[in-house]
């Protein structure tokens, strides 16, 4: 289950989405950054295909799948809370 926002031990993460949209959830601090993938792949939203990157703005850190296996959220900087923007690969090589 989803923590309550602003309980000890809650992530509170937004993402915005390629169309401009913006998605919110809350995690566990322990909760590996992995999840938040599986959470935007869930949302079915325009321009979000199965290659991205997830980018925090400052400090500017970029995600990819493969380190968010092994990156919690408390680790990634994204607790008590964080925002995200998904990213297409093909911007993130600019």
């Amino acid at each position: 289950p989803e923590p309550a926002p602003g309980s000890s031990g809650a992530a509170v993460v937004r993402v915005r989405l390629p169309d401009g949209s913006f998605a919110q959830r809350s995690y566990a601090d322990g909760t590996c950054v992995s999840e938040l993938f599986d959470f935007v792949d869930s949302l079915d939203s325009p321009g979000v295909s199965w290659s991205y990157s997830l980018v925090s703005t400052y400090p500017r850190k970029v995600f990819s799948r493969a380190e968010g296996l092994q990156t919690s959220l408390a680790e990634a900087g994204l607790v008590p809370t964080g925002a995200l923007f998904v990213q297409p690969d093909s911007e993130a090589e600019n």
